[in-house]
C-alpha cells in the first residue's frame, strides 16, 4: 500500500503545479505581447512620451502666455491635433517610355503644438525642396499598387522629420493625389 499511496502524493504534486505552470506561460505570453506592442509603436500614439507631452505643455503655456491669459477655450489645448498645410507640389516623374509623366500632391501635416506648426511654416522651403528631391526620382510604376501610398506617406515623414527636427510631426496625410 505504500507504493500506491507514494504514486497518489506524486499525482496530486503534478496536478497541483499544472495550474501554476500555465499562469507562468500566461503571464510570460502577456509580457512579450506588450513588449513587441511597445517595440512597434503602438502605445505612443495613446500616451505621448514624457518629452514630448511637456513639450505640447510648454507650447500651450507659452501660446496662452503670448494670446494674454485665458482666451474662453479659443486655442487649442494641449494635445489637440493642429493641421498645417503645405505648398501643393507638382514634379515630374521618371519616365521608362519616353513620355512625360506627372504627379500633383497637395498635404497636410498634423503636429501637436503652435511651436511646431510655426517651424513648418519657417521652413517651408526646405521642407519643399526636399519633398520635391525625392518625389522627382519616382516612378509613376511606384506610385501605383498595394502599400505604394503608405511607402510614400513614410518616405514623406521621414524628411519633414528631418528638415524640422529636433520638432516632431505626428502624421502626413493626403489631401490630394494625381498621377497623370
Amino acid at each position: 500500500m505504500t507504493d500506491e499511496a507514494a504514486g497518489d502524493g506524486a499525482a496530486s504534486k503534478t496536478k497541483s503545479k499544472l495550474p501554476l505552470i500555465a499562469l507562468v506561460g500566461v503571464v510570460v505570453l502577456a509580457g512579450a505581447g506588450v513588449g513587441a506592442a511597445w517595440a512597434l509603436g503602438l502605445f505612443a500614439a495613446a500616451a505621448p512620451s514624457a518629452q514630448g507631452g511637456a513639450a505640447a505643455a510648454d507650447g500651450a503655456a507659452a501660446s496662452e502666455q503670448a494670446a494674454g491669459g485665458d482666451d474662453g477655450g479659443a486655442g487649442a489645448p494641449a494635445g489637440d491635433p493642429i493641421f498645417v498645410d503645405l505648398p501643393q507640389l507638382l514634379v515630374n516623374l521618371v519616365s521608362d517610355d519616353g513620355g512625360t509623366r506627372f504627379l500633383k500632391l497637395s498635404l497636410a501635416v498634423e503636429v501637436t503644438d503652435e511651436r511646431t506648426a510655426e517651424r513648418i511654416d519657417q521652413l517651408a522651403p526646405r521642407i519643399v525642396d526636399s519633398f520635391q528631391l525625392y518625389l522627382r526620382t519616382l516612378t509613376a510604376a511606384e506610385l501605383r499598387g498595394p502599400g505604394s501610398m503608405f511607402r510614400l506617406k513614410e518616405d514623406l515623414h521621414v524628411r519633414i522629420h528631418r528638415a524640422i527636427a529636433p520638432a516632431e510631426v505626428r502624421d502626413v496625410l493626403f489631401k490630394e493625389m494625381l498621377v497623370q
